[in-house]
């Protein structure tokens, strides 16, 4: 009997491990139409100008290769009269995905560290993450979750694939390593992707193509825009090997919150300027300086004479203050 069980076994692994991927293998290419257009939120960190031309030439991949509409702030923030925090509030409300790259900088980010600012617009990552995780956090919730390492976290598990979590596709760039993804998003039963090697399952995400069972996707898509901009990405890396540390601002600049009072208060003093004498300022201003004796000579000119006295008394004010 064991010797049988064995052999059912070892059955069973060649047929999953072999011969089933063999015949899938074999199966013609499906032909997708991509007529819809799905609408796409890109999130991302400015790591670098060679990394968001990255981001900019997957963008671009994404609209002429699978009609997608791209939200993305290098796209949608020239204008001028478009509010940054405004925009990614609809964004993030209004697509239909929202992919969110990680990348080298990501993790330093969310620690609280702040980027060398070097756009018009503000470095959004850190607001659009706290919202992702508020709706997930809601939509968790909701229906229950069920973890990729297999738990149960809830008793209302639900398909992952018709789930509201499969709006959000984790990604990173193929130079990224995989620990710029926090454990969080990790966690989730949500898409994980690399790019540009899983570019086919991406296509397949947002036209709702099953690809569960190849893990793959044929595509036709010219990738030479995109593979140029991450080879110079890496040459910059090669050349700027410290460049990580450098687009951060110093942590005493960027973790010191601004104070005026207290910045004010420790300002040094002039003690060097000489202040002017009484004839200087009355050479200055063409006035007379009083006479030291005549006080002393003229009561009528001391400043507690009757003549330089307040009409009316402060005694006699309270009494006519009082009742009647």
């Amino acid at each position: 009997m064991l010797f049988i069980g064995f052999i059912v076994v070892a059955g069973l692994y060649v047929y999953v491990h072999v011969i089933r991927p063999q015949r899938l293998a074999r199966r013609p290419p499906q032909s997708v139409e991509m007529t819809a257009r799905p609408d796409v939120l890109i999130i991302y960190t400015d790591d670098s100008p060679q990394h968001t031309a990255v981001i900019a030439a997957l963008a671009e991949l994404l609209q002429s290769h699978a009609n997608a509409k791209v939200r993305i702030d290098i796209f949608d923030l020239n204008d001028p009269s478009v509010k940054p925090s405004l925009w990614l509030l609809n964004a993030i409300s209004e697509a239909q995905f929202v992919l969110i790259l990680f990348s080298d900088t990501s993790p330093r980010v969310m620690a609280g560290e702040t980027l060398i600012p070097r756009r018009p617009f503000p470095e959004m990552f850190n607001s659009a993450v706290g919202m992702i995780i508020a709706e997930i956090n809601e939509i968790t919730s909701r229906e229950g979750i069920r973890s990729t390492n297999g738990r149960n976290t809830n008793e209302r598990n639900v398909n992952s694939n018709n789930s509201a979590l499969s709006k959000f596709l984790v990604a990173r760039l193929l130079y990224s390593d995989s620990t710029c993804i926090p454990e969080f998003f990790n966690l989730l039963p949500c898409k994980k992707l690399v790019v540009p090697q899983d570019l086919g399952l991406l296509f397949g995400y947002l036209h709702g193509v099953d690809v569960a069972n190849t893990n793959s996707l044929e595509h036709d898509a010219d990738l030479t825009s995109l593979n140029q901009a991450i080879q110079r990405y890496q040459h910059f890396v090669c050349l700027h090997p410290n460049w990580l540390d450098l687009r951060f601002e110093p942590k005493e600049t960027s973790t010191q919150s601004p104070n005026i009072r207290n910045a004010t208060a420790n300002l040094p003093t002039r003690t060097d300027i000489p202040q002017p004498s009484l004839e200087e300022i009355a050479a200055k201003y063409n006035l007379e300086l009083p006479d030291e004796q005549d006080d002393e000579h003229n009561p009528a000119l001391r400043r507690d004479s009757e003549k330089f006295k307040l009409i009316g008394n402060p005694d006699d004010i309270s009494m006519s203050s009082g009742p009647d």
